[in-house]
């Protein structure tokens, strides 16, 4: 029921309704970052012409009938050569259906920056859509509440969340309303870049049919390229195509008459109009110029638009000092290879120039037309007269004066819009040699040729200068360490990285390879590099390029062979690597956790040792080299990963029980793709050995190309399972399903159903088998019986009477069978003789999983399932232990190289290298987990307590100074406090107390939890929870007892008399009050209510000590402390 607001009327609710939407968009177009100048009324294209009213009448009626049939397919596809006018028909498209039937439209552009990508594609026309359609307003809004850095994620993600579900999620329309048809223009799909991005944005376009009361469809135009049309030719019952530069040529040429007609009749007009006081005689006559003339126009230019409309402009271009008869007669001088040639006309513009130039002036001419019309044809963005000034170094008419006179080939508007081209062909013609070579060539005219290499180098060199003079730390002068980048507007961070900047950040290295510049040790760029590393990269992560950061670092260390610029860049990559998640979120970690969790030995840090932060007086006791551990990926879903897979090509599957599956490149710890699997309860992923993905769920089969995230086939299943497995044979992929039969009975079925049946009952859910599908393991009371599946018949029953829970996998050869007993032994048992060949004694306690490397040279074996062991198995050495995780080790797998181990914890995929020399770590290690901290009243010295052990540290040097064994493993240590007057210390365990003779290091009290005073006679104590008691640590009575807390306590103190007892209950707000403190999350270290110091998750805490300035953090068996300000 609707309740009104009092008093209220209809126009009032109306107008809360209007508020409200205004107020969504503005929040949705917060968040979303768009490519400028993509949509096809973007202010900055005022220059984008439409088709005249009398011109392409056919080719226009045919696609407004399909945009108006519903039962016409979803895509029209308008493939047409350079220059036959598919944009200015896309434009003149939009503009019809604008009103009511326009979605959005994007413009593509190549090196135009977000123009010529796609990753800001849908994030574009979501940004439209609001505006153009507002029914999609409040569906979009509560999608970016959910997930504000939507726009950022891969195109997959994006495509889902912003063009997918807005539809779907739509409300159902009445039964008698009919659907809506709404259409999107996409213009010059070919000029996206990479080009694997322009097919995979069809393959997204056409594979998923949006089932909503808006009918979608899509009018895309491009250039009939063969990536493209591969894919269209994959989707032709949706696709209605079109061949423009196959229209009848009488047609064109008709078409082109009328538009050449009307522009020189206004032009014709227009030059009267201005030339009122001339005489009579010397006016444009009503047929001027005559049909001859006029016909020969009309040959130069068919069947390209482009050429028309050059001929058009270079007539109107009032920097051209000569009369119309004079522009005409150049013209036609020079357009000597007959029709569709824009390149004579393009000739033409350049010699006019030339002859305009004083002989004395124009050595000094050339290059400068050379540097700035050079660089803005070679920018990988466009940029404004203002932006050109600052990164050339030439004032603004300077620019100005080499660009006027080419205002019919390049669209120049006020100073601060991006100066463009209005077509490709006339960079392609200025970098082509050949272009200026006709009959001998034109001397003059040749001079202006760009020179492509040249004119990348000396851009390279504009961006160092900029770079070297303009960064600085904390760019947008924050002030706040851990300031989120999200919670800086984009308008700030433009106004402190203005384009000229921004564009030296993100293009300068390209710059230096298209230069083909030689790098050397002590040269301009390591000078940068040495000296601007941290500001360039705190840069990009503002500019929201931190992850192309990575890739332009490793293509500079590609370029690079000197010996120092390579090894601060190989440093540099692991060092972004390792601290990427927080400098991506807040940009100024950098100089802050990067400086100072980073190796002792980094070169990075070394370099910019003076600006690590003040506030960290005495900084922690860190590796001398980098880790075994690489990055650590954060998944950010609440989608659990059931499974890790390597592809050959070295990325890292990452696919979840709620069927996302998720492609990550580690080399620059980017997710590329997504792709959702629409499966009910997904029971587990296989990979197949020619590299497909195979989804097991409740009732279907699914197969994948992963690679090209294409779904193969499907089938079904309707048996109980429980396991699968996937081998190879000579006749291919073979898919095993393993099954409870009947009368005490497993069978194995192909995907065939060729059953074969184990006689007996195994403990089914740990049964391995073998790469070849030769064999399989099951369990069965002490013995563990290997089955020979190509035969159906036992091979070999095994002694297992050693191992109660054994882990049991096969080597890659199928040579093996490799059993993990009780006690961290693991047995390599051959297969054919049924011998014992090789031991590892890991002493791991139970084994919880077991992976061998792809070569069968390394076992990785999960012990207490927190922290792996890596082994030699040749020789039976221990090679690494990786030690980060805090919680428990779900899934492990190799890469296919064998040198990287991915391990799934938690909520974190982390990646180790296992090609790098173990870590030397400082002397602040322990010999098990740390499970609790605790400083001493003088605060010289801490205690950390382990399993079976306690630790008495010196806290100024970081040494264990005495090391309390407490025998067998005892349940968790909660508290160890130690007198200040005797040799006694006091552990609390969950039941039990212990008063500890440090002279005789042995325990001797009764149960209880004792505090020591600062009185020897009078020791009070206390209970975990709600009770305070008093012992007497001599006696061991418990003198007095308090249990009426109704709240669990944290701390308490006594008074010097020991008459009063002060005591903090838990419900009070952690680190109120502090200056330093631990966020929840254990991610932060807080001053005040401010983050400022992000902790990487292998020294991310479980225990903490924080007294004043005194921070102690205890991680796996690491403790690391810091004096702070």
């Amino acid at each position: 029921m609707y309740l009104p607001y009092p008093h209220s009327n209809f126009s009032e609710l109306i107008t809360h309704r209007i508020l409200l939407e205004s107020i969504q968009r503005d929040f949705i177009l917060s968040k979303l970052q768009v490519a400028q100048g993509a949509a096809y009324d973007d202010f900055s294209y005022t220059s984008r012409g439409e088709c005249h009213p009398d011109t392409r009448l056919e080719i226009l009626d045919t696609i407004y009938k399909w945009a108006a049939d519903s039962s016409s397919p979803s895509i029209f596809w308008l493939q047409g050569m350079a220059g036959t006018g598919k944009s200015t028909i896309a434009q003149t498209v939009a503009k019809k259906l604008d009103g009511d039937n326009l979605g959005a439209s994007f413009f593509f552009k190549r090196g135009e920056g977000d123009r010529g990508t796609a990753r800001r594609y849908f994030a574009t026309i979501a940004s439209q859509m609001i505006r153009k359609q507002p029914i999609l307003t409040q569906v979009l809004h509560d999608i970016i509440q959910e997930e504000p850095e939507i726009g950022s994620k891969m195109l997959e993600t994006q495509f889902r969340e912003l063009w997918v579900r807005p539809f779907k999620e739509l409300p159902p329309l009445e039964p008698t309303a009919q659907p809506k048809t709404i259409v999107v223009v996409i213009d010059a799909l070919d000029e996206c870049d990479p080009l694997e991005d322009a097919g995979h944005l069809i393959r997204l376009l056409t594979e998923n049919n949006i089932t909503s009361p808006i009918k979608l469809k899509i009018f895309l135009t491009s250039r009939p390229e063969y990536h493209i049309s591969c894919q269209f030719n994959k989707t032709k019952n949706f696709l209605q195509n079109m061949i423009l530069h196959r229209v009848e040529k009488s047609i064109i040429q008709n078409d082109i008459r009328t538009v050449l007609t009307s522009d020189i009749h206004e032009y014709k007009e227009q030059y009267n109009r201005n030339s009122e006081v001339m005489e009579q005689d010397q006016l444009l006559s009503v047929d001027w110029p005559g049909e001859e003339i006029f016909e020969r126009l009309v040959q130069i230019a068919s069947p390209l638009f482009i050429s028309a409309a050059t001929i058009s402009r270079m007539l109107r271009n009032d920097q051209w000092p000569a009369t119309p008869d004079q522009k005409l007669d150049h013209i036609l001088k020079f357009s000597t290879k007959g029709e569709g040639y824009v390149e004579d006309l393009y000739r033409s513009i350049l010699a006019q120039i030339m002859d305009k130039t004083p002989i004395y002036a124009r050595d000094k001419f050339i290059g400068e037309f050379q540097k700035i019309v050079g660089s803005v044809v070679l920018l990988s963005s466009p940029l404004s007269v203002a932006a050109l000034s600052r990164l050339l170094g030439f004032q603004q008419r300077e620019i100005y004066s080499k660009l006027n006179p080419l205002s019919s080939v390049l669209d120049i508007q006020s100073t601060d819009v991006p100066v463009k081209l209005f077509h490709l062909s006339f960079r392609d013609f200025l970098l082509d040699k050949k272009s200026f070579s006709v009959n001998g060539g034109n001397s003059s005219c040749q001079s202006l040729q760009i020179e492509e290499t040249t004119t990348h180098a000396w851009l390279a060199k504009r961006c160092l200068q900029l770079l070297s003079t303009d960064l600085h730390n904390d760019i947008c002068n924050l002030q706040d360490p851990g300031a989120r980048i999200w919670g800086v507007r984009s308008k700030e961070i433009k106004e402190h990285l203005p384009p000229a900047m921004a564009y030296a950040c993100i293009y300068w290295i390209h710059h230096v390879e298209e230069g083909k510049l030689v790098l050397q040790d002590g040269g301009p760029e390591h000078k940068l590099l040495e000296t601007k590393m941290l500001n360039w990269i705190e840069a990009l992560a503002w500019l929201r390029r931190l992850t192309q950061g990575i890739e332009l670092i490793r293509a500079l260390e590609r370029l690079s062979h000197c010996f120092k610029m390579s090894k601060l860049l190989q440093d540099a990559t692991k060092f972004i690597l390792y601290f990427k998640s927080a400098i991506q979120e807040a940009p100024l970690q950098i100089y802050n956790s990067a400086l100072v969790f980073s190796p002792t030995n980094s070169i990075i840090r070394k370099t910019f040792d003076s600006i690590r932060p003040s506030y960290i007086k005495q900084m922690p006791q860190v590796d001398s080299e980098w880790s075994d551990y690489i990055q650590t990926l954060e998944l950010r879903n609440n989608d659990r990963p059931l499974d890790l897979i390597f592809l050959s090509s070295g990325k890292l599957i990452v696919a979840c029980e709620k069927g996302l599956v998720q492609i990550w490149d580690l080399k620059i710890a980017s997710c590329l793709h997504e792709l959702k699997v629409e499966e009910e309860e997904i029971k587990k992923y296989l990979q197949t050995p020619n590299g497909r993905l195979i989804v097991i769920g409740k009732r279907h089969v699914q197969l994948w190309d992963i690679e090209n995230r294409r779904h193969l086939d499907t089938f079904k299943h309707h048996m109980e399972v429980i396991d699968w497995f996937t081998t190879y044979s000579q006749t291919g992929d073979d898919l095993f399903m393993l099954s409870p039969g009947e009368y005490n009975a497993a069978n194995l079925l192909s995907r065939e159903s060729t059953r074969i049946q184990v006689n007996w009952v195994p403990e089914l859910r740990r049964s391995p088998i073998s790469k070849d599908g030769k064999w399989a393991a099951f369990r069965e009371a002490k013995k563990i019986i290997i089955w020979n599946l190509h035969e159906n018949a036992i091979c070999r029953e095994l002694n297992a009477d050693w191992t109660k829970n054994s882990e049991v996998i096969f080597d890659h050869d199928g040579r093996y069978l490799i059993v993990g007993g009780d006690k961290g032994e693991i047995r390599f048992i051959n297969i054919s003789t049924g011998e014992t060949e090789k031991k590892i004694d890991a002493q791991v306690g139970d084994i919880g999983m077991l992976a061998i490397s792809t070569n069968n040279e390394t076992l990785a074996i999960v012990g207490d399932q927190t922290s792996i062991t890596i082994w030699d198995i040749e020789n039976q050495v221990l090679r690494h232990v990786l030690t980060g995780h805090t919680n428990l080790i779900y899934r492990i797998a190799f890469s296919p190289d064998d040198k990287t181990l991915a391990t799934y914890s938690n909520t974190t995929v982390t990646i180790w290298d296992l090609h790098l020399a173990p870590s030397t770590y400082p002397n602040a290690r322990t010999s098990g987990k740390v499970k609790n901290l605790f400083l001493s009243p003088n605060g010289q010295t801490f205690y950390h307590a382990e399993e079976r052990a306690i630790g008495i540290w010196d806290l100024k040097n970081m040494n264990c100074i005495e090391r309390l064994d407490i025998g067998q493993p005892r349940p968790m240590i909660n508290s160890v406090y130690f007198s200040n007057f005797t040799p006694l210390a006091a552990t609390l365990f969950v039941d039990r107390l212990e008063i500890w003779d440090l002279t005789n290091q042995c325990a001797f009290s009764k149960d209880g939890h004792i505090y020591f005073s600062l009185s020897q006679h009078m020791p009070n104590t206390k209970t975990y929870r709600s009770t305070i008691q008093t012992w007497d640590s001599v006696t061991g009575h418990c003198l007095h007892t308090s249990d009426d807390i109704d709240k669990a306590i944290m701390d308490i103190v006594t008074s010097p008399d020991n008459q009063h007892v002060a005591f903090i209950e838990t419900a009070d707000i952690r680190g109120y009050g502090q200056k330093y403190w631990i966020s929840p999350d254990r991610a932060w270290l807080m001053r005040y209510s401010k983050r400022i110091l992000w902790i990487p998750p292998e020294y991310q805490p479980s225990q903490v000590i924080v007294s004043q300035s005194q921070l102690i953090l205890g991680s796996g068996s690491r403790i690391i402390t810091m004096l702070l300000d």
